[in-house]
Parts: C-alpha cells; sequence; structure tokens
C-alpha cells in the first residue's frame, strides 16, 4: 500500500531515453539495460505502483526453480516504486534514496523509496553494500617492512627488515599482522573483496625523500593505486593528499627528556648570585670600573698617591700603571660597598662630580641586582614536561620526518 504523502511516479519516459541502453526481454518487450550484469526490465519497472519489481526481473530472484525464500536474497520480496523526491521530502517522512543505476553525468535524478510501499531498505542497502567491490581488484601499495606488521622472508625464511629485489616481485608473498586483518575482511566479504599488494613509485619517493609512507600517498592522490596498507601517522599533509580509514590502533609518543638533577649543591647555590644578571651586564660593569678609574687618574693632578709615587718631574709609565691599579681597586670597593667612600679629604672638585655620577649608578645597579636576586635564589628547580617548556629554554626537539609541518 502506498503511502498519500510519498506517491509512486512514471518512470518510463525517463528509462526510454537511453537508446545505447535498449535491450529486448525474453517475452518480446523492450526494455533497458540496468546494469552491467545485463539485467534487462521493461520500460514500466518500478513505474506508478508498489510491487516486487526486482522479483519479477532480476535474476538473482529466479524462483522457477522452487527455491525458497530463504536462498534468495533478502531484497527480491521487497516492495518498492520510483517516487518524486521533491513530493516525498515535503509531504511525508518516508526515506527516499537516488538510484546508482545513473551517473550524475547524465543528469538524471531517478529516486527510489521502500518505505513508502511499507517495506524495508534495509537488504536493499546491504546488497549495495556487498556488491560494491564485487569482481574487482584493489591495488595496495607497501612503503617498506615493518615487521611484525608487514614483511616479506628470503629463501631461508628470514624475516627481512629492508626491502630487496623480492620487494618489486609479486611473486613473494606478504605476511604479517595487517595482512592477516586483510585475510580475514576477504572472508568476511566471501569473495567480494580482492586485494593485489605492489610498490611505491620512485617519483613519489622523489618527491618525498624524507617519508616512503608519505610517497605512497602522494602515489594513491595520482591514481597509480586504490589504497596503502602500513603504520601510518594520520598528519595534515597527508589528509590533504587522500582520506584515510579508521585507524586500527593508536601509535603513543611521548617526549623524552634528560632526568633533572640536584641543583641543591653549594656551586650551585653559589652560582646563583651571578645569575641577576647576563655575562655581558657584568662586563660592563666591570668596564665602568675601569673606565671611572682611568678618568680618576686623569683628574688626579696633585695626591698623596701620586706623591709618593713620583720621583723625577716626569712621570714614568710604571707610576701611572700603579696609580691606575691602585685607583680601579678603590673604585671597585667604592662599587661594592654601594657608593660609600672611605675617604673623601683627597679628592679633587672633578674627582668628587665623578664620584657623584658613578654613585647614582651603583644606586640603579645595585637596585635592580637586589630585586632579580631575590627572584632568583627562590626560583625552584627547572622542570621541562611540556612542547612550549622545550621551546622556552630552547631545546633541540627530534621527530620523525613525517612530523615535520605538523612540528
Amino acid at each position: 500500500v502506498r503511502k498519500s504523502g510519498c506517491p509512486c511516479t512514471d518512470a518510463s519516459d525517463i528509462l526510454r531515453s537511453f537508446p545505447d541502453r535498449s535491450c529486448r526481454l525474453p517475452d518480446g518487450q523492450d526494455g533497458i539495460m540496468l546494469n552491467a550484469e545485463a539485467l534487462c526490465v521493461p520500460y514500466t519497472y518500478g513505474s506508478n505502483v508498489c510491487n516486487h519489481h526486482d522479483l519479477i526481473y532480476d535474476p538473482k530472484c529466479d524462483t522457477s526453480k522452487e527455491l525458497g525464500e530463504d536462498d534468495i536474497p533478502a531484497y527480491c520480496i521487497r516492495s518498492f516504486c520510483y517516487v518524486d523526491a521533491v513530493t516525498c521530502r515535503q509531504s511525508s517522512e518516508e526515506r527516499v534514496f537516488r538510484t546508482d543505476r545513473f551517473p550524475r553525468d547524465d543528469n538524471v535524478d531517478l529516486f527510489y523509496s521502500y518505505s513508502t510501499c511499507g517495506s524495508t531498505d534495509e537488504d536493499w542497502i546491504q546488497n549495495l553494500n556487498e556488491s560494491e567491490l564485487s569482481g574487482k581488484t584493489i591495488l595496495a601499495i607497501v612503503p617498506e617492512y615493518s615487521s611484525p606488521i608487514m614483511y616479506k622472508r628470503d629463501r631461508t625464511g628470514k624475516i627481512l627488515s629492508k626491502p630487496g629485489p623480492e620487494y618489486y616481485d609479486s611473486s613473494v608473498k606478504y605476511e604479517g599482522a595487517i595482512i592477516e586483518y586483510l585475510n580475514e575482511l576477504k572472508r568476511i566479504s566471501k569473495g567480494n573483496l580482492n586485494i593485489e599488494y605492489t610498490f611505491g613509485s620512485g617519483a613519489g619517493k622523489k618527491m618525498h625523500s624524507k617519508s616512503k609512507y608519505t610517497a605512497a600517498v602522494q602515489d594513491i592522490a595520482d591514481g597509480l593505486a586504490d589504497m596503502a596498507v602500513g603504520g601510518f601517522w594520520i598528519t595534515g599533509q597527508r589528509l590533504e593528499l587522500t582520506t584515510f580509514t579508521v585507524p586500527l590502533y593508536d601509535d603513543r609518543t611521548v617526549l623524552v627528556i634528560p632526568r633533572p638533577g640536584n641543583t641543591s649543591s653549594l656551586p650551585k647555590q653559589t652560582s646563583k648570585v651571578l645569575e641577576p644578571f647576563e655575562l655581558e651586564v657584568w662586563g660592563l660593569i666591570i668596564l665602568l670600573i675601569a673606565v671611572t678609574a682611568l678618568l680618576s687618574v686623569w683628574f688626579t693632578t696633585s695626591g698623596q698617591k701620586f706623591r709618593q709615587i713620583k720621583k723625577r718631574e716626569r712621570v714614568k709609565k710604571g707610576a701611572y700603571a700603579r696609580l691606575a691599579l691602585d685607583e680601579f681597586l678603590d673604585k671597585g670597593m667604592f662599587f661594592c660597598s654601594a657608593g660609600v667612600s672611605p675617604d673623601t679629604n683627597t679628592s679633587s672638585l672633578p674627582q668628587n662630580f665623578l664620584m657623584f655620577g658613578f654613585a647614582f649608578f651603583i644606586l640603579i645597579v645595585v637596585s635592580a641586582y637586589v630585586a632579580n636576586l631575590a627572584a632568583f635564589l627562590t626560583r625552584p628547580a627547572e622542570f621541562v614536561g611540556t612542547i612550549e617548556a622545550v621551546n622556552e629554554v630552547g631545546l633541540q626537539v627530534c621527530g620523525q620526518a613525517a612530523l615535520e609541518k605538523e612540528l
């Protein structure tokens, strides 16, 4: 009984529009060839009324030999008819399918429905799934050997780890976990699934020299094979080339780092006093102390140290070197004492101006140093446990070539 919201339609005119697929039925009627299996049906097939159209015309549903219902496909006894998809979608809740008898390039949109005839479409859908690969051979690329997933043996029975001449010899059979998995699929499909294993192309390997697996995916994208089998990582680059099946297993990837050492030792704790400033900053501080000492020598035209060293009217270079060293040590102590000078009675006016500027510089440096030192002394031991932390400390990350763009 057809349902009013999704009525059967007349599709005979559409079927007659393909003269190149015309055929003649045993009773002399003109008809159309629906598929490559020589299924010839009349132009009234599926039109106007709900009926067991397949039971009448499909050779698989032949009951002339007094076979029971269990001996023919279940879809044979299901009623259906062609319908108008727009009307059914708008006025009913019936399930409608586009027929696969005609390619979309033919500009033919012919739809059918089982539910509008009070029947079920499950058996027909199962038939389509089972016959999708019927009689076809899938060409599968094997990128490389990977025991125990996929491998070949040499003449002595030894498992090979690297491809050799046998890699290109189809008479040498593959073994491994994936082969057993695919063989089980072939058994379940009852012969509908046939797989032929082959090798990757040289062009693909040239394009992707860092990964044979990406090269195999490239071959699929180029149409050289139907699929590739092996332990593939699903990466963004490969997804742009082709699609992947549901993963059979997950390859767990971890970040390996050196075990953190003990940072509570005396040398390590002592060295923290130098960490608030970079090495360049310490060098600049020492340079400024030295320049200040030299300027102090320049400004000192008469003083107790100079009079003690001076022996003649012309001062020797050694005297200046001794005076410069004394001044460097004096300014170093002045710096380390945070700008507190032990003696200011012998300083001249230019030297006092110099010491005023130097003391202001010390004030800035000491303030920054004390603030940073407090943070470095209380800083916990560094632990690198994430990719972000690796990037922050500038460590090197080693990974598979296939993950180069991902990382």
